[in-house]
């Protein structure tokens, strides 16, 4: 019986294209999900190691003096909650955006994150990234607030626009935080960034415009209303649907976020990932 030329008992058979399609869809499943690796390195455990990266970084340091050089400047009279939550809003969203975008390239560079990503799945790790995130604003805003009370800023304050504040200052800074994920590359594509600035400017200045050109530009709002609401929230004597629904809108967001930027980090990772971990014959 002849045999197939190169197929012999000591050369395996070249790869047809429906084995290379196979086995990237195979990674593409994998670094996207990662099943088996979710018991042993959950999404607290990446952000615990991104937080351990984040303190043994310089951008401790930079973070902690530009939220000093915001209360000393900003904040040296007395004041109402209202002032001080809209100053915050924009202030400690400036710091967000900057810092997050620090976080996401100087903390955790792609020599760090991809390894991780492949590792564990794209989506457990941006959520374990955007944890971290929260965790960062969360103690700005907090060390902001702390220092206003030592040093006896508030004219008036009651619990409940304190509470109501923050809530909404700290969903607000965590959004601003992340949104880097969609502004930078990688993992976010040129193009795709593009749109995301585009719709993002046209957002803003819809509100600075009247007449049809308005009404022509509210769909471009929509990005922003998650924003929106946590502002209206830490203005305080906001409604029920506020309570619920500036969190529900800015969880919903952060989500979307994290499963869009997935998307797009998951080929990123599979390009890079060891080609022994999709072999069929290993595990045979």
């Amino acid at each position: 019986m002849s045999r197939v030329d190169g197929a012999g008992p000591g050369r395996s058979a070249p790869p047809t294209s429906a084995a290379e399609a196979a086995g990237t869809a195979q990674r593409l499943g994998a670094v996207a999900t990662q099943p088996g690796s979710g018991s042993q390195f959950p999404v607290v455990q990446i952000a615990c190691h991104i937080l351990g990266r984040y303190v043994r970084s310089s951008w401790l340091a930079i973070d902690s003096v530009l939220l000093l050089a915001v209360f000393a400047f900003s904040f040296r009279s007395p004041f109402d909650t209202r002032y001080f939550f809209t100053t915050a809003f924009f202030l400690l969203g400036i710091l967000s955006a900057v810092g997050g975008a620090g976080l996401i390239h100087g903390v955790m560079p792609s020599t760090a994150y991809l390894p991780l990503a492949r590792e564990h799945g794209a989506r457990r790790y941006l959520a374990g990234l955007a944890l971290a995130v929260a965790s960062v604003r969360a103690s700005a805003c907090l060390l902001l607030l702390l220092l206003a009370l030592l040093f006896h800023r508030f004219t008036a304050a009651s619990w409940g626009d304190l509470v109501a504040g923050m809530l909404g200052l700290l969903l607000s800074c965590t959004l601003l935080g992340v949104l880097p994920l969609i502004l930078s590359s990688p993992p976010a594509p040129p193009d795709l960034r593009l749109v995301a600035l585009i719709v993002l400017v046209l957002g803003l200045a819809s509100y600075n415009v009247t007449g049809a050109l308005a009404n022509l530009l509210l769909i471009a709002r929509l990005p922003l209303l998650p924003l929106v609401a946590c502002y209206t929230l830490s203005q305080g004597n906001a409604n029920v649907w506020m309570w619920l629904g500036a969190p529900v809108a800015a969880l919903g967001s952060l989500a979307s976020l994290v499963l869009l930027t997935a998307s797009w980090l998951t080929p990123l990772a599979v390009t890079q990932a060891p080609s022994r971990q999709i072999n069929p014959e290993k595990n045979r």
